[in-house]
């Protein structure tokens, strides 16, 4: 987002604006979202998380730290999607920067969940690549397929659609694993003997 690049910018400069930015964010975080709006709360959990590196305890209180901690785990109870995953995976590694060893309390649920991410084959077992009817399930294969075969169209198939969706599904697994693993990372740096369980 804007505010988040800018923040990322001008770092504790942001420090004046940081109430006013905020309402509009916890506005988005704690309403009902659709597919169509979803991407307004992903993108506020990126941009809280990267407001909490930026200002610091000063303005971050722990409190507050701790109220997004049990706001992003809701989030991820009743939204079953990687980018949300992946955006509150985020979020947990910069209030661990605020919170330190006092993310204690919940370390728990958090790294359990990013562990399930890691080991999680979800994403990973679907291989449709358009026209290749090598890894298509029999009922979209047609018996037809060997007499269009020589047919030149620009136009794209069910088979290429299809395609495209399964990849981007891979990709969004992907990217929830990795930052899984970055946000792993955060924590054992900023909470010391809070992480040392789950080493």
């Amino acid at each position: 987002s804007l505010i988040g690049s800018a923040a990322s910018a001008v770092k504790g400069d942001i420090i004046p604006y940081f109430d006013a930015v905020l309402v509009p964010l916890q506005t988005f975080l704690t309403m009902q979202h659709n597919e169509e709006t979803q991407v307004l709360m992903t993108t506020s959990m990126s941009t809280l998380g990267v407001l909490a590196r930026c200002v610091g305890e000063e303005k971050f209180s722990r409190e507050f730290a701790e109220k997004c901690l049990t706001i992003a785990m809701q989030l991820v109870e009743t939204n079953d999607d990687p980018d949300v995953r992946k955006c509150v995976f985020t979020l947990f590694g910069a209030v661990a920067t605020i919170v330190k060893e006092e993310m204690a309390s919940v370390m728990e649920p958090c790294v359990n969940l990013m562990i399930s991410s890691l080991q999680s084959t979800e994403g990973y077992n679907q291989h449709i690549t358009g026209l290749d009817n090598t890894h298509l399930p029999l009922e979209l294969l047609d018996d037809d397929d060997d007499e269009n075969a020589g047919e030149d169209d620009d136009e794209p198939t069910e088979y290429d659609l299809l395609g495209v969706k399964a990849n981007i599904g891979e990709e969004a697994f992907v990217g929830e694993k990795e930052h899984a693993l970055v946000s792993l990372r955060d924590l054992s740096l900023e909470c010391g003997s809070a992480f040392y369980p789950y080493v």
